[in-house]
């Protein structure tokens, strides 16, 4: 019972629903332009640390056009950063969708509590891509508790970009703000995948079951010490299943072996 009751709820979180942790939607289709020298990036903080961390964001594209994009996630931004600060990066395809469409650049990321900086470039001049933004409303702002909206910038110009490492670049506030979302689960903890959480609640059970067998009360028991040989024995075993008597040949292999032990300690 105790197995089960301490199995139950790891089983539940295992397949449980990621929480936001920051989400901003909103607007009207509007969005802020991402071509080979202008970048963007918005930031959030958090007290909490989060597990299985998710980022997207909505983003846009010609129809007709290919064009490569780089997401980087740090934990500082501007002159003076570096790939130390960096969570992690990717290379990702903008949708080929005008309209915009919310698409995953990180997955399954383990984040301490801090501050987070999630930034978009291109390095391809074929073309203009973009991020759609709340303008001209504020949209709406959904956080969990603990995590603040820490809003967002743009680098546009060759004296602004950084072209060696994007989130170097220098970043201008704008006002409104990036449509894009993250979720996670809250704690620091990983939870076992379910192909390790199956055989583990299997181990601790058969463990629970072992005890509870050996605790039972048995009525075929007798006083070891009285018996006259293993005859006995057998004849007692004979009244039992096979998992029974192997387990009370067991026991008086065991009783017999202490038996001896004693007998010669007695005659040195």
């Amino acid at each position: 019972m105790k197995c089960i009751i301490f199995c139950l709820p790891l089983a539940l979180t295992a397949i449980g629903w990621a929480d936001t942790v920051i989400s901003v939607s909103g607007g009207y289709g509007s969005e802020y332009s991402v071509y080979d020298t202008q970048w963007l990036e918005t930031s959030w903080s958090s007290t909490n640390p989060y597990t299985g961390v998710d980022i997207s964001a909505d983003l846009s594209g010609p129809t007709a056009t290919i064009i490569s994009g780089e997401a980087y996630l740090t934990t500082t931004i501007g002159p003076g950063t570096t790939p130390l600060d960096q969570v992690a990066a990717t290379v990702f395809t903008f949708p080929n969708t005008p309209s915009g469409s919310m698409t995953n650049l990180f997955s399954n990321l383990t984040l301490p509590a801090g501050t987070y900086y999630l930034t978009v470039s291109t390095s391809d001049s074929s073309g203009s891509a973009g991020w759609l933004t709340t303008w001209p409303s504020a949209g709406t702002v959904v956080t969990a508790p603990g995590v603040a909206d820490n809003g967002q910038g743009e680098s546009y110009g060759p004296s602004y970009v950084n072209p060696l490492y994007p989130p170097a670049s220098t970043f201008e506030y704008t006002p409104s703000p990036l449509l894009y979302q993250v979720t996670g689960t809250l704690g620091a903890s990983p939870v076992p995948e379910p192909s390790s959480f199956i055989p583990l609640c299997m181990a601790s059970l058969s463990s629970a079951l072992t005890l509870l067998w050996r605790r039972r009360p048995n009525k075929h028991r007798k006083d070891l010490g009285a018996l006259g040989n293993r005859h006995d024995l057998v004849r007692i075993a004979d009244g039992l299943n096979a998992a029974q008597a192997e387990g009370f040949l067991r026991e008086s292999r065991h009783t017999e072996s202490s038996m001896l032990g004693n007998s010669l300690v007695a005659r040195q």
